[in-house]
């Protein structure tokens, strides 16, 4: 149906008096046809939008031509008045009325568009309440930003502009302050990552509110002297390659949102496992050496979610401080003043000439010196990660443009690895640090396996992220203990942690444990070649280097065997006992465990298995000090102490049988069970006997927070399935 059709078959049914219904299936045919004809035409996903959005036009335009008067403005709002639509938008409209006596003409225009079957979002005032309504609600005054006139009076759209003008002017402190808090809150609900493996590709952290966030406060700030733009506008901010990749981004997360609405056949956002393949194969991806489509999808995904991190983060910083005029202070500034007195605001920062405090940010002196000379790059995130700074945005710039200088000279360069060393060890929160390093490309340029692993997806029960954010995220584990800042959960690795003297190795070691992830097939280099090249030059000495190509080549060794095998088993233990052979290296695999572990997913790292890997631990100690003889009386204090603890938890009448019960038991029982869990199972064998009952069970709520059943019967075909019938009704 073309444009000059659509409004002839309006108007003859207006003419004649015809139904909403009656437009509205006119509507619905032309919207379908044009939809359909776009998105076979082309997977761009900025050309479909944009065309959805001129089409949209055309038809709320022909329908008010023919239903409203002049005096009735329509104003399209939000991201349809940016120009853009999916399949499945909402339609943002705001009509604009000289009097409350219009609103029944209102009727069948609304009722046409929603018998057409189209997501309306509509809003009516006159052009005093809706600046009364943007002045107390901020998600409306985002929405009125893009506004767009579409038809009506249009000096009344002038009157309505002029006036959010001057209110936006007024507000441009508060404006600003709600729109970052907003994306924080955001991205608190969402993970705060934008490396989840099932992404929301709007909402989510690195995904186009993001960039749209960029976009507002930009506008904001900028003003409305033009019309509203898909595209970002914002001089000075970026350059002009750039401003070009921020055009690639946005048509790339459009083009996958596009072709999302049109697989699910509504607005559905989430990019989860199901939907993956289909989104990869309708944009053209295919399989690539070891890699499939789908997998080279998430990751083009996930690496664009990381540029959108890195452009939007500088700009939203320097959009805010063109607003403010001053940057919000972000430390404790009575220790900043601690650090450095001086009246003038402006300080050197740790002997480095090229580095400044000003202004409340760490800066660099000369950003063309800067991005010619890789030392200063790591020197700014080594006094940033020292004395928790602020990056002025500028500096941040000038990493990310600096870092591709990165060349194998520098990378093996003594006074460099020295720094990285320092910003492992010294850095307050180091995983914010590597963070930034990892943003701007200078960690993955540095250390090229953790390069080649970044925006990667391993799918499995107990990812949640990509490769390189569980990365970072076990990098924290291992730095919030070494700060005292853990949940108390490491009875075992913390111990270890603080007594392992220098932690550069463990660092390293969680940095390069996806190594063998990062290799592809062509690779004649072995997992030792790999890990050596990428960390003699960091750590320095032969038996740290050493000690994390064991760590990672054995990363999975003790919570696969704590998961498969009986942990206090002597044959068992003794073979693990050979392979680790020495204290330190059982030291270090015991803390990669853990903190890898620890960042797997939600509840990956339950109870049993930490008491089995801790257990497990404690044994090959005890074996790796005294051999077998060690390994058995480390298990008898154990059981001693175990049973003591859940005798005294008996009543004094039954502690009789509790011992005769716990000379039943056979000598891996208490590797299998918890004291409480002890002290119950004992009491509910005893009842069961005294009665001569034929078997017995005790349910109830666990401490941790699950249902437990206990059961006392012989084995029969069907038992487990009766106890797991029972504990779906309760």
């Amino acid at each position: 149906m073309t444009q000059d059709s659509l409004a002839h078959q309006l108007h003859d049914i207006t003419s004649t008096e015809g139904s909403a219904a009656e437009l509205g299936a006119v509507l619905r045919r032309y919207w379908e046809g044009k939809k359909e004809k776009l998105i076979s035409s082309t997977i761009d996903g900025g050309a479909i939008s944009e065309g959805l959005s001129q089409h949209m036009d055309y038809m709320v335009g022909a329908l008010a031509s023919v239903l409203l008067d002049d005096e009735i403005t329509v104003v399209a709002t939000g991201g349809y008045g940016r120009g853009r639509l999916a399949p499945y938008s909402d339609i943002d409209l705001l009509l604009l009325l000289e009097g409350e006596d219009q609103e029944a003409r209102l009727a069948p225009f609304l009722y046409a568009l929603w018998d057409g079957g189209l997501p309306l979002s509509q809003a009516t005032h006159t052009v005093q309440s809706a600046i009364k309504a943007a002045s107390d609600d901020t998600v409306i005054r985002t929405a009125f930003l893009d506004a767009r006139f579409l038809s009506g009076n249009e000096e009344a759209y002038t009157d309505f502009q002029n006036r959010f003008d001057r209110l936006r002017r007024q507000t441009l402190t508060g404006f600003i302050e709600a729109k970052l808090q907003e994306r924080d809150d955001r991205h608190d609900r969402l993970d705060g990552s934008r490396y989840a493996i099932e992404p929301d590709i709007k909402e989510g952290k690195g995904g186009l509110r993001d960039l749209d966030t960029l976009h507002w406060i930009d506008r904001y700030v900028s003003g409305l002297e033009d019309d509203p733009s898909p595209a970002i506008d914002t001089p000075g901010l970026f350059t002009p390659k750039e401003m070009r990749r921020i055009q690639k981004l946005f048509d790339f997360f459009w083009s996958v949102r596009i072709q999302l609405h049109e697989v699910a056949g509504r607005a559905d956002e989430n990019l989860n496992f199901g939907v993956q393949p289909l989104i990869a194969e309708r944009l053209g991806y295919s399989p690539r050496g070891e890699q499939s489509a789908v997998e080279r999808f998430m990751q083009h995904y996930f690496l664009n979610a990381k540029e959108v991190g890195r452009l939007t983060g500088s700009a939203c910083a320097l959009l805010e401080e063109k607003a403010l005029k001053q940057s919000p202070p972000l430390w404790d500034v009575s220790r900043v003043f601690s650090l450095f007195q001086s009246s003038t605001g402006e300080e050197k920062v740790d002997g480095e000439p090229n580095l400044i405090f000003r202004s409340g940010r760490l800066n660099f002196v000369d950003h063309e010196q800067a991005k010619g000379n890789i030392r200063d790059l790591f020197v700014l995130f080594r006094a940033a990660g020292r004395h928790q700074f602020s990056l002025h945005p500028d500096a941040f710039k000038t990493a990310t443009r600096g870092a591709r200088r990165l060349t194998p000279n520098s990378v093996n360069d003594a006074d460099i690895a020295k720094i990285f060393r320092q910003i492992l060890t010294e850095s307050v929160k180091v995983e914010s640090i590597l963070r930034y390093m990892t943003e701007c490309g200078l960690l993955g340029r540095y250390i090229t396996s953790y390069g080649a692993i970044i925006g990667k997806v391993e799918y499995g029960l107990f990812r949640r992220f990509t490769l390189d954010e569980h990365v970072l995220r076990s990098v924290g584990v291992l730095s919030d203990i070494l700060h005292d800042r853990d949940d108390g959960r490491f009875v075992v690795t913390k111990p270890l942690t603080k007594s392992f003297g220098d932690p550069a190795p463990l660092y390293i070691a969680l940095l390069l444990q996806e190594t063998i992830l990062g290799f592809t097939p062509s690779d004649e280099t072995s997992l030792q070649e790999r890990v050596t090249a990428q960390s003699a030059h960091i750590l320095g000495h032969e038996d740290d280097v050493e000690l994390v190509a064991f760590a990672i080549q054995h990363r999975d060794l003790l919570f696969r065997m704590a998961s498969r095998r009986n942990v206090t088993d002597v044959t068992v233990v003794s073979q693990l006992g050979e392979i680790i052979q020495t204290e330190r290296q059982l030291a270090c695999l015991a803390i990669v465990t853990s903190c890898r572990h620890r960042t797997a997913g939600i509840r990956s790292w339950e109870e049993y298995a930490k008491r089995d890997v801790r257990l497990l631990v404690e044994s090959i100690f005890a074996f790796l000090q005294n051999g077998e003889e060690g390994l058995t009386s480390f298990l008898d204090q154990r059981r001693q102490h175990l049973r003591t603890r859940a005798r005294n938890m008996m009543a004094p009448e039954d502690v009789l049988s509790f011992d005769h019960f716990i000379e039943r038991t056979g000598p891996t029982f208490w590797s299998m069970i918890d004291v409480p869990t002890a002290a119950d199972l004992a009491f509910l064998v005893t009842l069961t006997d005294a009665h001569k009952e034929m078997g017995g069970a005790l349910v109830q709520a666990h401490p941790q927070g699950f249902l437990q059943i206990i059961v006392y019967t012989d084995d029969v075909p069907g038992t487990f399935a009766a106890f797991a019938g029972l504990a779906a009704e309760i």
